[in-house]
């Protein structure tokens, strides 16, 4: 190979393709479902606010709880005030899982497996 090239592992990416194909066509169900109450998610500023007050942890600190790649996170919260991160993970078996974790300790509040 020449310079910066890589090769790429098309069964790698044909997994992570599907998995982002899936999320978008799911996007909707879920936790919801089961009653988990709806968190909207906040804007950077929030999320920097939320950090420093010591509302939530670092995502970096309870990512490496997991097997995987997370796909997608985000810091949400609710009317009750509690804190979730909703993450999209493509765990190591390649499956898809949507999972919210307590902002606040990193415990696993919904795992939609």
């Amino acid at each position: 190979m020449m310079g910066s090239e890589r090769r790429v592992d098309n069964g790698s990416m044909s997994i992570r393709l599907a998995a982002l194909l899936l999320l978008t066509t799911l996007s909707g169900a879920g936790a919801g479902e089961l009653g988990v109450t709806d968190h909207a998610c906040l804007a950077p500023a929030a999320v920097d606010r939320a950090l420093r007050e010591g509302r939530a942890v670092r995502l970096a600190e309870i990512a490496r709880r997991f097997e995987g790649e997370i796909v997608r996170a985000e810091l949400c919260g609710g009317d009750d005030g509690i804190l979730v991160y909703r993450v999209t993970l493509l765990d190591s078996r390649g499956s898809v899982r949507r999972i919210l974790l307590d902002a606040r300790d990193g415990r696993v509040v919904y795992d939609g497996r």
